[in-house]
Protein backbone atom coordinates (compact mmCIF):
# COMPACT_ATOMS: atom_id res chain seq x y z
CA UNK A 1 0.00 0.00 0.00
CA UNK A 2 1.24 3.55 -0.45
CA UNK A 3 2.71 5.88 1.93
CA UNK A 4 -0.15 8.02 3.14
CA UNK A 5 0.47 11.47 4.81
CA UNK A 6 -2.61 11.94 7.16
CA UNK A 7 -3.87 15.70 8.61
CA UNK A 8 -3.14 15.50 12.30
CA UNK A 9 -1.60 13.14 14.51
CA UNK A 10 -2.93 11.01 17.53
CA UNK A 11 -2.42 10.75 21.48
CA UNK A 12 -3.74 7.53 23.27
CA UNK A 13 -3.33 7.10 26.97
CA UNK A 14 -1.72 3.69 28.27
CA UNK A 15 -5.50 3.01 29.54
CA UNK A 16 -7.00 3.90 26.19
CA UNK A 17 -9.18 6.09 28.22
CA UNK A 18 -8.24 9.11 26.23
CA UNK A 19 -7.43 9.07 22.17
CA UNK A 20 -7.32 12.39 20.59
CA UNK A 21 -6.49 13.84 17.30
CA UNK A 22 -4.12 16.91 17.17
CA UNK A 23 -3.28 19.32 14.45
CA UNK A 24 0.49 19.53 14.03
CA UNK A 25 1.85 23.32 12.79
CA UNK A 26 3.46 23.22 9.57
CA UNK A 27 7.54 23.02 9.44
CA UNK A 28 7.06 22.57 13.24
CA UNK A 29 8.25 18.63 12.99
CA UNK A 30 10.97 17.66 14.08
CA UNK A 31 12.54 13.76 14.70
CA UNK A 32 15.86 14.30 16.86
CA UNK A 33 18.07 11.17 17.75
CA UNK A 34 19.80 12.39 20.69
CA UNK A 35 22.92 9.98 21.53
CA UNK A 36 23.27 9.07 25.33
CA UNK A 37 27.12 9.68 26.34
CA UNK A 38 29.39 10.74 28.56
CA UNK A 39 32.45 12.72 27.96
CA UNK A 40 35.71 13.49 30.11
CA UNK A 41 39.36 13.16 29.64
CA UNK A 42 41.97 10.78 31.20
CA UNK A 43 44.94 11.88 33.48
CA UNK A 44 46.88 11.65 30.65
CA UNK A 45 45.12 13.68 28.33
CA UNK A 46 42.69 11.14 26.64
CA UNK A 47 39.28 11.02 25.62
CA UNK A 48 37.34 9.11 27.91
CA UNK A 49 33.87 8.67 26.54
CA UNK A 50 31.01 6.10 27.35
CA UNK A 51 28.19 5.65 25.11
CA UNK A 52 24.68 4.43 26.06
CA UNK A 53 21.46 4.01 23.58
CA UNK A 54 20.38 6.51 21.69
CA UNK A 55 17.03 8.68 22.22
CA UNK A 56 14.46 9.30 19.61
CA UNK A 57 12.50 12.39 20.25
CA UNK A 58 9.44 13.74 18.16
CA UNK A 59 9.08 17.60 19.00
CA UNK A 60 6.29 19.78 17.69
CA UNK A 61 3.66 22.23 17.81
CA UNK A 62 0.14 21.73 17.97
CA UNK A 63 -2.95 24.01 17.36
CA UNK A 64 -5.99 23.12 19.57
CA UNK A 65 -8.95 25.05 20.68
CA UNK A 66 -10.03 25.75 24.28
CA UNK A 67 -13.14 24.32 23.33
CA UNK A 68 -13.02 21.71 20.06
CA UNK A 69 -16.22 21.54 17.58
CA UNK A 70 -15.03 18.71 15.17
CA UNK A 71 -15.21 15.08 16.80
CA UNK A 72 -12.16 13.43 18.03
CA UNK A 73 -10.08 16.05 18.05
CA UNK A 74 -8.57 17.24 21.48
CA UNK A 75 -8.73 20.22 23.61
CA UNK A 76 -6.08 22.33 25.59
CA UNK A 77 -7.43 20.50 28.89
CA UNK A 78 -6.98 16.85 27.00
CA UNK A 79 -3.23 17.69 25.87
CA UNK A 80 -2.70 19.12 29.39
CA UNK A 81 -4.07 15.95 30.71
CA UNK A 82 -1.85 13.62 28.56
CA UNK A 83 1.30 16.14 30.00
CA UNK A 84 0.00 15.85 33.11
CA UNK A 85 0.34 12.02 33.77
CA UNK A 86 3.34 11.53 36.48
CA UNK A 87 2.66 8.15 37.78
CA UNK A 88 4.71 5.40 35.79
CA UNK A 89 2.80 2.85 37.66
CA UNK A 90 -0.40 4.57 37.77
CA UNK A 91 -3.67 3.87 35.37
CA UNK A 92 -3.21 5.44 33.21
CA UNK A 93 0.94 5.59 33.47
CA UNK A 94 3.34 8.47 31.74
CA UNK A 95 3.29 5.65 28.62
CA UNK A 96 1.37 7.39 25.75
CA UNK A 97 1.02 6.04 22.04
CA UNK A 98 1.49 8.54 19.73
CA UNK A 99 0.76 7.78 16.18
CA UNK A 100 2.52 10.23 13.96
CA UNK A 101 1.07 11.60 10.79
CA UNK A 102 2.50 9.26 8.63
CA UNK A 103 0.90 5.64 7.65
CA UNK A 104 3.71 4.09 5.75
CA UNK A 105 1.64 0.22 5.85
CA UNK A 106 -1.92 2.09 4.50
CA UNK A 107 -3.58 0.88 7.70
CA UNK A 108 -5.23 4.17 8.16
CA UNK A 109 -3.36 5.56 11.41
CA UNK A 110 -0.05 6.64 11.90
CA UNK A 111 2.92 4.82 12.35
CA UNK A 112 3.14 4.32 16.26
CA UNK A 113 5.70 4.83 19.17
CA UNK A 114 5.52 4.19 22.62
CA UNK A 115 6.54 8.03 24.45
CA UNK A 116 6.54 9.69 27.33
CA UNK A 117 6.01 13.79 27.27
CA UNK A 118 8.74 15.77 28.52
CA UNK A 119 9.47 19.49 28.80
CA UNK A 120 7.61 22.44 29.47
CA UNK A 121 3.98 23.38 29.74
CA UNK A 122 3.56 25.84 28.11
CA UNK A 123 0.95 27.06 25.73
CA UNK A 124 0.75 30.42 23.73
CA UNK A 125 -2.78 31.83 22.71
CA UNK A 126 -3.24 32.75 19.14
CA UNK A 127 -6.44 34.78 19.44
CA UNK A 128 -7.85 37.44 21.18
CA UNK A 129 -11.02 34.62 23.12
CA UNK A 130 -9.20 32.59 25.09
CA UNK A 131 -12.26 30.44 25.73
CA UNK A 132 -15.32 28.57 24.07
CA UNK A 133 -14.45 27.34 20.06
CA UNK A 134 -12.63 30.64 18.90
CA UNK A 135 -9.83 30.59 21.43
CA UNK A 136 -7.02 28.83 19.63
CA UNK A 137 -3.40 28.12 21.10
CA UNK A 138 -0.30 26.81 19.83
CA UNK A 139 1.69 24.41 22.33
CA UNK A 140 4.60 22.64 21.78
CA UNK A 141 5.41 19.25 22.85
CA UNK A 142 8.31 16.64 22.95
CA UNK A 143 7.72 13.35 23.11
CA UNK A 144 10.87 10.92 24.22
CA UNK A 145 10.59 7.54 23.05
CA UNK A 146 10.89 4.71 25.36
CA UNK A 147 11.89 1.96 23.93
Amino acid sequence: MPLTTLAYMELKNSSASLYKKFRVIQGSLRHTVQKVQTRGRTVTGKADTQEGSHIAIHSMTLKVRHTEGVSGYGTLADLKTFFSYKNPNGTPSTQITYYENLDTDGNGTGDSHTVEMVGDWDPEMVTYVEHGSSGWFYVPIQLEETA
